[in-house]
């Protein structure tokens, strides 16, 4: 049991344990019963090492209606290996929650209701590279006099996360009645603040964990969508003054089967971060910094170095010699939209800034 917790930590996912115990040969206990056939002695699955390693049995604890009490028995498993475990799955669920490491994170997963209160759940359709994402009504919940409802997931998600900077941006949302303290309403403060640049320039992860941290649920309606912030809890980062309601226009279309909701446009672009786009200035600027170390080298003793062919070493420097202002919108994510890490990385890009701008969509 001990190797078990142990393995755990060493190989820090239950997927990397199941693989390791059945290249050991490990299987579970044989239950031997009169009755019937016996159970057990099968390979370890994910729900068993589950169910095994928050068992509080092993580490000499009872479980009456959720609350764990001493037991008289003796821990099988060491406390203190115990603790270290429950902790690690409780980072990994926390990481699973704010989509840690998803290719196409769904910011809204667990979050919204159609209006007839059924939850939705995340959906797409691929159109040769592109995929597009949805947002539609639980299967288990349609009928055909209750169909599904859908929902573009970028125009919702760019929707809710706008209008949750547009209320962040309100003095009275970090204020608290409760807040008499000076530390208090500072701290809350700034907590706000640093939510509201996490939303507007973060990853989809970060976003979630805002959103996830103020309660946000959202549920479309006929007319409108309505976003729902939690009443105030101490230490949570949620808004004060109790739970508030924001809404955003939108339109109810039939077609066929489905009943797709159409979110009106946010009234100003948000910032976007392009990271691969912010990679590309960044190795750029590593690229000209190495090569102003190399001395008198020539181009092609460098491309040599750097494993590339001369044009791509010489558009590669000319990258580091952005206007600043381009280099700023792009770390701010304010570029346009047309401005990918593709395009940039194949321009043939001026030294004058003006025709910069105007090469790339600035002016």
């Amino acid at each position: 049991m001990r190797h078990i917790y142990r393995r755990y930590l060493e190989l820090g996912s239950v997927r990397e344990l199941i693989a390791a115990l059945a290249h050991e040969g490990a299987r579970t206990k044989v239950q031997v019963r009169t009755s019937t056939a016996n159970c057990g002695g099968v390979p370890f699955a994910r729900g068993t090492l589950f169910h095994l390693l928050k068992n509080r049995i092993y580490c000499g604890e009872i479980v009456h209606k959720g609350t764990s009490y001493p037991g008289d028995h003796q821990p099988i498993v060491p406390v203190d290996l115990w603790d270290q475990v429950e902790q690690r799955l409780a980072d990994r669920t926390r990481a699973r929650v704010l989509g840690n490491g998803a290719d196409h994170p769904s910011l809204l997963a667990g979050l919204i209701r159609d209006g007839e209160g059924r939850p939705m759940s995340p959906s797409h359709a691929n159109k040769g590279p592109k995929r597009y994402r949805y947002n539609v009504t639980h299967e288990s919940h349609v009928s055909r006099e209750q169909p599904a409802w859908r929902v573009a997931v970028h125009d919702l998600e760019a929707m809710v996360v706008n209008r949750m900077i547009e209320h962040l941006g309100d003095p009275t949302a970090s204020v608290c009645p409760s807040d008499t303290h000076r530390d208090s309403a500072s701290s809350r403060i700034t907590q706000v603040a640093r939510d509201r640049n996490q939303l507007a320039t973060g990853t989809p992860s970060e976003r979630r964990r805002v959103l996830l941290d103020h309660g946000a649920t959202v549920v479309l309606h006929e007319d409108h969508v309505a976003v729902t912030l939690k009443a105030d809890d101490a230490g949570s980062g949620s808004l004060a003054g109790g739970s508030t309601i924001l809404t955003v226009a939108a339109v109810r279309v039939r077609r066929d089967h489905d009943i797709r909701l159409v979110v009106a446009a946010p009234p100003s672009a948000i910032p976007h971060r392009d990271a691969r786009l912010v990679q590309l200035v960044a190795d750029a600027f590593a690229t000209r910094d190495r090569m102003e170390a190399m001395g008198d080298a020539t181009i092609a003793k460098a491309a040599a170095w750097f494993a590339c062919c001369r044009s791509t070493l010489t558009d590669r420097i000319k990258l580091s010699y952005l206007a600043p202002d381009i280099i700023e919108a792009i770390l701010a994510g304010r570029q346009p939209r047309a401005l990918t890490r593709r395009r940039l990385a194949a321009v043939d890009l001026p030294i004058d800034w003006r025709q910069q701008r105007a090469m790339l969509g600035f002016v």
